[in-house]
């Protein structure tokens, strides 16, 4: 997915000094929040595989919430 992103917004821009860092200890390493900006281009539909995956990908997360 991320490829995906990146491939699509090759403007994104991250405002680095606009982040929240992470404030725990121990193995958190990174940030809250980042905020980003980019310029938005035209909306594209998901191949059926492609929304199968994204389907695949949210029932695995609520199951592995439970």
């Amino acid at each position: 997915m991320l490829v995906e992103v990146l491939t699509r917004t090759p403007d994104l821009t991250l405002a680095r000094d606009e982040a929240v860092p992470i404030t725990e200890r121990g193995l958190n390493n990174g940030s809250h929040s980042m905020p980003a900006s980019f310029s938005p281009g035209p909306r594209r539909a998901l191949s059926d595989a492609a929304a199968a995956d994204v389907d695949r990908a949210l029932r695995s997360v609520e199951a592995a919430g439970r």
